[in-house]
């Protein structure tokens, strides 16, 4: 036999027994072995996952969940994750513990770590104050304060809530059987805070119709907009939290008049403002601060400053089983310039207390402080704020403005570099800042193919509080011509030296010995 034979078949017996030790998998084998090609375990004689408890359910052939086909698919965290891995917040855990004790989902013996995320689908009812079955048949309500490790200060995580894909009730609030009742002379706020500050974890959850999240720290409404302004939704309760904007509710079954819709005694906290030590005013518009549901408009709202001497103090109670509060002292009027209010407007004098860090002495008895969040300052500007106007009397939000009396570092100012003729950008934008009531200074750059001509500032030409635009403005080095072809001339019969003149300003010089056509023109 030929050499040459021999090696093709040599080659082909090789090649036959690599595709022998091949497997082709179809993509049904694959669904079953999974991505790493291990085969999926049978499940063991209880019918459990033998993957682990926190595994998925099983499926009908449909893919549906057996238990019901309306049910939502929870979204899954890595398998075989404990608890703590995908909801962390150990007295949230508590709290689902109970609820699902309560709806049946699991029995009373269970314990946090019997909870999954499949459970979490079947939740109907997220509810920190539930009424959860005892040994002996009856019913019990029970109470969890929605406290951070540091009340007033951390968050209460939600992370987790998110795979109750079919809750319908939300429940998170201080429930007014648990409100405090104050002793702080009337200046403390009677409720007691929870910490709950982002609703994040609940945005996809769209079949929630109420929500109940009286006396939290929530400025954001905005994750849950999208549920609440379903046609479906039957109550929302938003009242004592931080919120200034309810714009962005537009449910016309939601309203104060039909009792389901609950939004004033809000503590909103507006930017810092700097008060000037030459002028110590600074004029507040509550129009532009609190935003009303449902289109209205706050035009009749109803404005007071804190009239209290400088140095007094209102107070938020935030744990009311430990005693802990929020103050804030008022910065505000000084005996020989009265604020003065026109409107929604407030001018406040500032009563030339420096301002200092945040107390850590209480001014009421049997109360300790927990600093705000976010809020260094011992002085605010205080208001009261009744969007229904002068005459009702169950609708004040409590307004705190913090201010300093050093000047701040300004907001930004935006240089625009620009053709002078076109007005277009010739150059990147550049942002600068300083301090308030600096003098804006802008840089000159050098760009090629162009001259500087102009600076235009904004306003007095200092920065400010407020972002601001400026504009740098550069003449072309050799304008084109406006319109129209480089003049030629036509002549004939006669050597002619035309003069054209270039985009770039060069004089060149040709003969043309013939006419010179458009085809000359150069």
């Amino acid at each position: 036999m030929p050499r040459i034979t021999r090696a093709i078949i040599a080659m082909f017996i090789l090649i036959s027994v690599c595709l022998a030790g091949t497997v082709i998998t179809s993509p049904a084998r694959a669904a079953e072995t999974g991505e790493n090609g291990s085969s999926a375990q049978p499940p063991t004689k209880d019918g459990s996952d033998p993957v682990g408890k926190d595994g998925p359910a099983s499926a009908t052939t449909d893919g549906s969940d057996p238990a019901s086909k309306a049910t939502q698919q929870p979204k899954l965290a890595p398998r075989g994750a404990g608890i703590d891995s995908w909801m962390p917040n150990k007295t949230l855990q508590a709290v689902i513990l109970a609820d699902m004790q309560s709806e049946g989902i699991l029995g009373l013996s269970a314990t946090v770590d019997d909870i999954t995320r499949t459970d979490m689908a079947r939740l109907t009812t997220i509810s920190n104050h539930p009424s959860v079955p005892q040994p002996d048949g009856s019913k019990k309500t029970e109470y969890w304060e929605l406290r951070s490790g540091r009340p007033g200060t951390d968050p209460f995580s939600l992370e987790g809530l998110q795979y109750a894909s079919n809750a319908v009730n939300v429940l998170l609030e201080v429930p007014p059987a648990y409100a405090d009742s104050s002793n702080c002379m009337n200046q403390c706020q009677d409720r007691t805070y929870g910490d709950i500050t982002d609703l994040t974890p609940l945005k996809d959850l769209s079949k929630l119709r109420t929500f109940h999240f009286f006396g939290n720290r929530i400025s954001d409404i905005s994750p849950l907009l999208p549920a609440i302004n379903d046609p479906g939704t039957s109550y929302v309760d938003f009242q004592y939290n931080q919120i200034a904007d309810f714009s962005g509710i537009r449910n016309s079954n939601l309203s104060e008049d039909r009792n389901n819709l609950h939004y004033f005694y809000n503590w909103p906290v507006t930017r810092t403002v700097y008060v000037r030590p030459s002028n110590p005013t600074v004029t507040v518009d509550y129009a532009d601060l609190i935003k009303a549901p449902n289109g209205k408009t706050f035009e009749q709202a109803f404005v007071k400053p804190f009239d209290s001497a400088p140095g007094k103090a209102v107070a938020r109670i935030m744990s009311r089983s430990n005693g802990l509060i929020n103050v804030f002292y008022n910065g505000a009027l000084d005996g020989s310039r009265p604020n003065v209010v026109d409107g929604s407007k407030i001018t406040f004098s500032v009563s030339g207390i420096p301002q200092e860090p945040a107390p850590t002495q209480s001014p009421f008895g049997g109360y300790t402080v927990e600093p705000a969040a976010g809020m260094d300052n011992k002085f605010y500007l205080i208001s009261f704020v009744n969007p229904g106007g002068v005459n009702s009397t169950n609708h004040w939000f409590t307004v705190l403005t913090p201010y300093v009396t050093s000047p701040p570092t300004s907001a930004p100012v935006t240089v625009h570099y620009k053709d002078a003729e076109t007005g277009v950008a010739i150059a990147p934008d550049e942002q600068v800042s300083a301090k308030v009531d600096d003098d804006i200074k802008v840089d000159r750059k050098i760009i090629d193919g162009y001259t500087y001509k102009e600076t235009r500032l904004p306003g007095n030409g200092k920065f400010t509080e407020d972002a601001q635009e400026a504009t740098v403005y550069y003449t072309r080095n050799f304008p084109l011509p406006r319109s129209g072809a480089l003049p030629v001339a036509r002549l004939t019969g006669v050597a002619l030296i035309a003069l054209s003149v270039a985009a770039g300003g060069t004089v060149l010089l040709r003969s043309c010995r013939h006419r010179c056509g458009r085809h000359d023109r150069r």
